[in-house]
């Protein structure tokens, strides 16, 4: 990671670090769906019977017997096992360094405009940087 990139990782960090929880949520859950890891999206315990339409009453039970599941917790997930676990705290689930790494290497707000903007900024940094160096070379 280049040192214009290293800082606009803290940046980016200290963005997602200062986001609402359901925020922060949405920006995981996008993270989620650009690397295929649909095991740690992370649901509203408001969307359970959604979530768990078509699944037989037995299967619902299983789920949540077998993973760590309280239905007065606010959100939910599922393990390796597809098994219901359920947290109060979001941001123990959501790992804001792997987010604004997967951000800084892949050049991908995950649809934040916040974000975005950091990363417009930065890629403007980079441009200013490389005009600078072939001028000198000149």
């Amino acid at each position: 990671m280049t040192n214009i990139e290293s800082k606009y990782y803290d940046m980016i960090k200290e963005s997602i670090e200062n986001m609402t929880a359901s925020e922060q949520i949405e920006l995981h859950n996008n993270y989620c769906e650009e690397i295929n890891n649909m095991n740690s999206y992370i649901y509203s315990m408001d969307d359970f019977d959604e979530i768990m339409n078509g699944m037989t009453p037995w299967e619902i039970a299983r789920t949540c017997y077998y993973g760590d599941f309280c239905p007065a917790h606010d959100y939910f997930t599922f393990n390796g096992y597809e098994n219901a676990v359920s947290f109060d705290f979001p941001d123990e689930q959501i790992f804001i360094s792997d987010i604004a790494d997967y951000i800084i290497r892949n050049e991908d707000s995950l649809y934040n405009d916040e974000i975005q903007d950091l990363l417009d900024e930065m890629t403007e940094e980079i441009m200013n940087e490389e005009e600078e160096e072939n001028e000198n070379e000149d």
